[in-house]
């Protein structure tokens, strides 16, 4: 598991989420980062809960929330 806190991947993963088009799932965002070959954004990117995200300001609260329920 990937510790969130820690996470020295955090520029990629926002250059990731402004590729995407909006709305968008954590399944949609996780395939097109897979598609780009980022496995590792793709794993956090799935943790999100499942509902639509609106744009990258509103996956970063997806991240808080889970940042919150695994108390890191």
């Amino acid at each position: 598991m990937v510790n969130l806190k820690r996470w020295r991947m955090w520029p990629r993963l926002w250059a990731s989420c402004a590729e995407i088009e909006y709305s968008a799932t954590p399944d949609s965002m996780a395939a097109h980062a897979r598609d780009n070959n980022d496995q590792d954004i793709a794993a956090i990117l799935e943790r999100l809960k499942d509902r639509d995200y609106r744009d990258a300001a509103d996956v970063a609260r997806g991240f808080g929330e889970v940042k919150k329920r695994n108390g890191t």
